[in-house]
């Protein structure tokens, strides 16, 4: 695989760009190439300035000044480009002009390079190019049949071979046969585009990071695209996957077509950010979460002397399914669409979809609804996928099943923990977010004292680097009250870390509520804690739940006596 400078490319560079740019990355036959991708040019022989595409240095071969042309209707008529009915630059004389600007630069900046054979190059992946011209070299030009038909890279290595030997006919470069060396390329390289201490504050970090998602979670529209013929439909996929988002935009869309919709889901921490996010809808959408919206009917109240789980399991479902049948205006509390996210913790419950069916108009049978879940490893109260598919089959509701699979939140590092620790066995099917060279951090802990104090060094850490207090979420297994986050004796911690729960506006805190809460959310740093136990399949829901939470920084605080189990789990990765 190269080495890419820099090591990612922007969303929104063009497509060809990117294709160019995933191929040479990717390719294990571009081992030692260093690629230097959209090169400015500060002194070019013929503009006030220049950007080159692609520099492509190859060790034992030279380098490659490449030119990219990703139009689809090019053509060359009477000695003019054009780009459909456009005129453009000769790319042939762009890229020449733009090779002799770097071998200028070179000459005069290191004197060695001088031995170091230079060509040039012209892709067109997506047009047809005539093979041979008395303006080009046959070697200097790929076009869409030699892109489709070869690899790039054994076209690239061509191209620097022909011109070694070109070069070597004409005896203008004293090149030896191993010339340039890696060491040389490496040098080559920093004096092109020299290394310096560039400083990302975590806050512009956090803003592109939030920008960056969004974009890629637009991608992933074309699930509802796709599904838009559909009444009922049950999209399924990991966390990650941009369901939450997904669902927002469904409510969006049924409001824009002048429905009344519910969109609801479990946690109120979910609900409070939904909210904020339709707050422009409010005229047609109804944001709530389950057990709120049952207490807004009339009548429906919080018994004294009974179990939690009596009350949200059974009496307030049943309170509220009486307070709809006895509606004096039923209209008042039926939807025309509903859209659930964080799905598989309400309708495993029969009482909650006793309630849904009758809040929806014409039901869940031939009404319209968009629920959206994860399956597999949220499923915290021992359901499977294929029960929920069974609970609403054995209603008779006709639905249609969609999977989303792809990971637009986390990065690759994130979300291969995720996979390993949280044993997930699907997996996502590619990965967006590009590898950003951040590590999950683990720390052992001996006893709930040691804890306390190795959070406190967590967070002291990413103070000096930075982090504002808001970007970061403790999260546990345990409850608020008995948490490791709970228990920091720092006073200056003590002050800035503060339970979810009682914060309206987290600016300047650290929140930490338990894992359940949090579902749904995401944060640019999740520190996870009180990890006694790491492989039980509710300690691995809990650490997949928790994990996938996190955008950028993830560090995980796990018992001393899984270090071994942990260890040898992340070295089958």
């Amino acid at each position: 695989m190269a080495q890419m400078i820099p090591s990612h490319i922007s969303t929104n560079s063009p497509k060809a760009e990117r294709e160019i740019f995933m191929k040479l990355k990717d390719d294990p036959n571009t081992e030692d190439w260093i690629v230097l991708h959209s090169l400015d040019i500060a002194i070019h022989v013929s503009q006030v300035q220049g950007e080159i595409d692609f520099v492509i240095i190859i060790p034992g071969g030279g380098i490659l000044v490449a030119e990219l042309k990703g139009g689809l209707y090019i053509s060359y008529e009477e000695g003019t480009w054009k780009m459909r009915s456009n005129i453009m630059k000769d790319p042939f004389k762009q890229v020449n002009d733009a090779k002799h600007s770097l071998k200028d630069f070179l000459d005069k900046n290191m004197p060695v390079s001088s031995s170091i054979p230079v060509g040039s190059i012209v892709i067109f992946p997506y047009a047809e190019i005539p093979d041979e011209s008395i303006e080009w070299q046959p070697w200097q030009c790929i076009d869409k049949n030699r892109y489709e038909r070869s690899s790039l890279v054994s076209l690239l290595k061509g191209s620097i071979d022909k011109t070694r030997e070109h070069l070597g006919e004409k005896g203008r470069v004293p090149f030896g046969n191993d010339d340039p060396s890696p060491e040389l390329c490496q040098r080559l390289a920093s004096v092109l585009r020299p290394n310096f201490e560039y400083y990302e504050s975590p806050k512009t970090r956090i803003k592109r990071l939030t920008e960056e998602i969004k974009q890629y979670t637009n991608e992933q529209l074309y699930a509802l695209d796709m599904m838009s013929a559909n009444d009922r439909v049950l999209f399924r996929g990991p966390a990650g996957t941009g369901k939450t988002l997904l669902a927002i935009e469904a409510a969006r869309r049924a409001a824009a077509s002048e429905k009344k919709v519910l969109i609801a889901c479990y946690n109120r921490a979910l609900k409070l950010w939904l909210d904020d996010q339709l707050r422009d809808y409010s005229d047609h959408i109804t944001c709530n979460n389950i057990h709120s919206l049952m207490l807004s009917l009339p009548g429906v109240n919080v018994p004294e002397g009974k179990t939690i789980g009596d009350i949200w399991g059974e009496i307030i479902p049943e309170q509220a399914i009486e307070a709809l049948m006895d509606a004096r205006d039923p209209d008042a509390f039926t939807y025309d669409e509903i859209v659930l996210d964080e799905a598989q913790d309400i309708i495993i419950n029969p009482l909650y979809l006793d309630f849904l069916d009758l809040s929806l108009r014409n039901g869940l049978t031939r009404g319209i609804w968009r629920f959206f879940g994860d399956f597999e490893r949220q499923m915290i109260y021992g359901k499977t996928e294929q029960d929920v598919a069974d609970i609403l089959s054995q209603r008779s509701v006709p639905f249609s099943n969609c999977g989303v699979s792809i990971n637009c939140r986390n990065t690759p590092r994130i979300a291969q923990v995720t996979k390993t620790l949280g044993g997930l066995e699907s997996g996502y099917s590619k990965i967006l977010r590009p590898d950003e060279g951040v590590e999950p951090g683990f720390h052992f802990y001996k006893d709930m004292e040691d804890q306390a104090k190795t959070l406190v060094d967590v967070l002291e850490k990413l103070k000096e680097e930075d982090y504002p207090t808001h970007s970061i979420v403790i999260l546990s297994r345990r409850s608020d009250e008995s948490c490791s986050a709970s228990m920091l004796e720092s006073p200056e911690w003590r002050n800035v870390v503060k339970p979810l729960r009682e914060l309206k506006e987290n600016e300047g805190h650290v929140c930490y509520c338990s894992i359940h809460a949090f579902k749904g959310l995401e944060k640019p740093v999740v520190i996870v804690t009180d990890l006694d136990e790491i492989d039980t399949p509710e300690s691995q829901s809990l650490c997949y739940i928790a994990a996938t939470r996190a955008v950028h920084r993830l560090e995980m605080l796990i018992h001393e006596s899984q270090r071994q189990r942990v260890e040898k789990m992340l070295k089958t990765t």
